[in-house]
């Protein structure tokens, strides 16, 4: 029978020289993290802009909304709304607050990865190549200083799990609350795993119910006063911003893609750990008793879970999950190489090399995905985003009539510049030229409208909509798409609300 990952035996012997190696390269691999993360600190993709406005509105007393009167949690819960709103409250630019957050706890997420691993796998050379790899990932630099507050649900990950492996409960719920808040169904679906994990081990020392309501009470000592107030806002608890209002995806920005490619990108990056994490795991049932893996095996329920199901019901989401379980995908990669090298090789020098050579494989791969995909994406949606969207956003911020919504897709930024109540249609979006047109004419019928902002890459494509184009933000370098801004006819007429003659370019 194999050793058991939580025992105090190391999966290898440690030579004396690897001491030193772990000591100081951890903070090498933290520098080395921060300075690749910060070297595309410019990148912040639209979604981000909700939030800095749901912070902007809450310190301007008009709650946690991004359109007035829309109960909303911003794009990464209530929790990350409430931290950028201290540092708005206390005279800083929502932005830096949000990416130097971001950035921070990014940074204190790989340490924990390095402990998490450390107490899983009981050996100071995998806790290491742990903490490089999850550094490496080239979704987690993507995130590092987004904006976004990912990095902050990711820490809280790592610390609840953490926790959760060392069987205190209580505190693991007490922080899986505040995952709660920043991440709801990832959060409330690693809880409910922990649960069931701890109700087994309760069961057997007889302390299940007196736990349990313990469990369940410190999860809504965080969670509780976000519900009252929600409730009191007559508003569901975890509702972001309603999906006719306003939609988009965290990451990709004007440069998004569909899902289905997008997974082929992610499994590029981690594709070497799920193989070695499923064949190595098998090979540990198929070799051994499969209750060795039960006492280890929750984190893996929980990171299959929380992917799937967002694959399956929220495409949207699903970067957002795959950055989340990157922590366990790692440390239970390098796990189930352990357990292919316990059965095929032995434990010793050729496992060490084997290891060596895994974890070169992998950083190669994330560096690949990280030149071709990540950073090209990531530059494209920065110039976008400062080049077209925010030069749009400023002009019509000084002409429009804000007391009137504005159509518009990706309107984070539009939203958070102008003030002005932001509405999508999902088929503005997402839809074709015929479908956008159809949900356009269906929004501008149906409620008076100060502007409607295309993008596309015809600037014309709404003309036959009986709207009118007023200007033209083009694409860039001659490719890609544009921005247009339309109004209905009779504001044309009248120019009263933009102040200015007709010019479509």
């Amino acid at each position: 029978m194999t050793p058991h990952p939580q025992s105090e035996e190391p999966l290898r012997p440690l030579p004396p020289w690897w001491g030193r190696v772990v000591r100081y390269g951890i903070v090498v691999v933290t520098a080395i993290f921060y300075a690749t993360v910060s070297l595309h600190f410019e990148y912040t993709p639209d979604a981000s802009y909700i939030s800095f406005r749901v912070a902007t509105n809450l310190v301007d007393g008009e709650g946690l909304v991004f359109n007035r009167g829309e109960m909303s949690a911003g794009t990464s819960g209530p929790l990350w709304s409430l931290i950028l709103a201290g540092g708005v409250w206390g005279g800083l630019d929502a932005p830096l607050v949000a990416k130097t957050f971001d950035l921070v706890f990014a940074c204190l997420s790989l340490f924990g990865v390095y402990f998490l691993a450390f107490l899983i796998l009981r050996d100071k050379v995998a806790a290491f190549f742990a903490a490089l790899l999850f550094s490496v990932d080239a979704w987690v630099l993507r995130a590092g200083a987004s904006g976004l507050g990912f990095s902050l649900a990711l820490f809280l990950v790592v610390v609840s799990l953490w926790y959760g492996f060392r069987r205190d409960y209580g505190v693991a719920s007490f922080v899986c609350g505040f995952l709660i808040l920043s991440a709801p169904l990832e959060g409330m679906l690693l809880w409910g795993v922990l649960m069931i994990d701890a109700i087994g081990v309760w069961r057997r020392e007889g302390v299940v119910p007196a736990r349990v309501f313990r469990s369940v009470a410190l999860v809504l000592v965080s969670v509780g006063p976000w519900v009252v107030y929600a409730l009191q806002a007559s508003a569901s608890p975890f509702e972001g911003l309603p999906v006719e209002s306003f939609t988009g995806t965290p990451f990709a920005g004007p440069a998004g893609e569909g899902s289905g490619l997008a997974l082929l990108w992610y499994a590029a990056s981690g594709g070497i750990l799920i193989v070695l994490l499923i064949a190595g795991h098998v090979q540990a049932v198929r070799r051994s008793d499969w209750r060795l893996l039960a006492p280890s095996s929750f984190p893996l329920v929980w990171a299959f879970a929380a992917v799937a199901i967002n694959v399956a019901f929220n495409p949207g989401g699903v970067l957002r999950s795959w950055v989340l379980v990157s922590p366990v995908l790692v440390i239970y990669g390098l796990l189930g190489l352990y357990y292919l090298s316990l059965f095929w090789i032995g434990i010793g020098q050729r496992s060490t090399v084997a290891l060596l050579v895994v974890v070169v494989g992998i950083l190669l791969a994330n560096q690949i995905v990280y030149r071709a995909k990540v950073l090209p994406d990531m530059n494209r949606t920065t110039l976008e985003m400062e080049q077209q969207v925010r030069p749009m956003a400023h002009w019509l911020r000084s002409r429009i009539d804000r007391t009137k919504p504005l159509i518009a897709p990706y309107g984070g930024m539009i939203g958070w510049i102008t003030r002005a109540d932001v509405r999508t249609p999902a088929l503005l979006w997402n839809g074709n030229d015929s479908d956008a047109r159809g949900s356009v004419h269906a929004a501008s019928s149906s409620s008076r409208f100060a502007a409607v902002i295309d993008r596309s890459v015809s600037p014309t494509r709404l003309s036959s909509v009986a709207l009118v184009p007023l200007r033209t933000w083009g694409s860039l370098g001659g490719e890609g798409v544009s921005y247009t801004a339309y109004v209905d006819p009779a504001v044309r007429d009248s120019l009263a609300v933009f102040g200015l003659e007709h010019n479509p370019n």
